[in-house]
């Protein structure tokens, strides 16, 4: 049986940890890895980016899109934007417990955090709603234009979360 968590010089996370150490310190002035690359502007702008992953934003975002969704007799497309995100929490915690990969210590985690790495909640379920978010609208459009807008938007909002939450 396969199991994620396994430690050690032979063990999968040794490569991670490598991997985690080289970027982290990529992104990061090389006489004090506290401080991330970038003027105080661009350390904002990421703050506030990888802040739309959060899950207070997340939640608050989906109960207004169910609440709107069931005020307009959506009843399908809210119980499809209700499973999606319970969904995705569920696999996010359950991913967290089966891989058990503590966050990399390499440099000051600039928020409280009391659950493993891997897989980032805020990376994770930012997908899982702006990609659930992005399809409907899109399902929802007649036009092309408004598709390709509404998956590209979602598309992008997700990345840049997930670029930030390494930042």
């Amino acid at each position: 049986m396969f199991e994620p968590s396994l430690r050690g010089p032979q063990g999968l996370s040794t490569f991670a940890d490598a991997v985690d150490e080289r970027l982290l310190r990529s992104l990061r002035h090389p006489d004090n890895p506290a401080e991330p690359l970038g003027s105080r502007s661009v350390q904002e702008a990421a703050r506030d980016i990888t802040a739309l992953g959060g899950y207070a934003i997340l939640a608050l975002l989906t109960g207004s899109v169910l609440a709107y969704l069931l005020m307009n007799h959506h009843s399908h497309a809210a119980v499809l934007v209700f499973c999606a995100t319970a969904g995705g929490t569920l696999l996010s915690s359950l991913l967290k417990s089966a891989y058990d990969r503590p966050r990399p210590d390499l440099v000051p985690h600039l928020t409280h955090v009391s659950t493993s790495s891997f897989p980032s909640g805020h990376a994770m379920l930012s997908a899982v709603v702006y990609l659930t978010l992005g399809a409907l609208l899109a399902r929802l459009s007649s036009k092309r234009r408004a598709k390709v807008f509404f998956v590209g938007t979602a598309i992008l909002l997700t990345l840049m979360v997930g670029a930030t939450r390494v930042y």
